[in-house]
């Protein structure tokens, strides 16, 4: 059973960019969609067909930065401008998912605040723009990586 990480994702960018990333979501994740497998990350970074289940686990964690695709995931269009996101992963947050949003939708900036289930380790933030990022960790802090980390999975509460 994986630790899980939560990601609250803030996405600002073109109307049509995030109409377009939207509709991924929508796609996969809404309404009568709901029980389909979900495969927002495969949207963004297909996982090539060929490879047994071990190397299809390889090159996601390789190329996502997680084995799995996102689950729970929730998201709300704030403005035609700003969408935000909430998803959790196994064990790591999908760092490589975030660079390739954001190169596949040049004009955004993704900002990410990810803490892992055990408060404390594996937490910070991610901004990224143009598939690139630049990653804070903050679990190398105790006194402030586990506050951090209740209010990222208390965020929505």
């Amino acid at each position: 059973m994986p630790n899980w990480v939560k990601n609250l994702v803030y996405v600002r960018g073109t109307q049509e960019e995030l109409d377009k990333l939207q509709s991924m979501l929508v796609r996969h994740y809404a309404g009568e969609n709901k029980n389909v497998a979900q495969s927002f990350f495969n949207s963004l970074l297909r996982t090539p067909e060929k490879l047994n289940e071990n190397g299809a686990i390889e090159w996601r964690v390789k190329h996502w930065g997680t084995r799995e695709e996102a689950i729970d995931l929730w998201y709300d269009r704030v403005d035609a401008n700003y969408l935000e996101l909430e998803f959790e992963t196994a064990w790591t947050t999908p760092l490589g998912i975030f660079k390739e949003a954001s190169k596949q939708f040049p004009s955004t900036t993704i900002g990410v605040c990810y803490a892992d289930e055990c408060y404390g380790i594996n937490c910070g933030l991610i901004l990224s723009k143009g598939g690139e990022a630049s990653v804070k960790i903050i679990d190398d802090n105790p006194a402030f990586a586990e506050p951090f980390a209740e209010k990222v999975w208390n965020f929505y509460e």
